[in-house]
């Protein structure tokens, strides 16, 4: 469970740091026998436009699935993942300033 609230607090860094973002988390398969797959989507303010999306089994960490292009082929880690998206999220900011 420790992985669980390590998720839940980089998602609420990232919400907090970046305001135009929400997210939402479902659980999409449970087997009962230690395997469950969970779901983050990602959402963009005000409209709610979905941005992001995040497959990953709980109990490893291990992501299954996303549509982040700028981090395909990356890690297997979401606890990896979600900390290169802040920083992903970071240098859009940043670009988008400088323009």
């Amino acid at each position: 469970m420790n992985r669980y609230y390590t998720i839940i607090d980089l998602l609420n860094k990232m919400s907090n740091d970046y305001r135009y973002l929400t997210w939402k988390i479902n659980c999409n398969y449970v087997n009962g026998l230690g395997k469950t797959i969970l779901e983050i989507m990602i959402y963009e303010f005000p409209h709610e436009l979905l941005k992001r999306k995040i497959a990953f089994q709980l109990e490893s960490g291990k992501v299954l699935n996303h549509n982040i292009k700028e981090l395909k082929g990356g890690t297997d880690s979401i606890v990896d993942l979600l900390l290169d998206l802040i920083n992903l999220e970071r240098k859009s900011i940043k670009l988008n300033v400088s323009k």
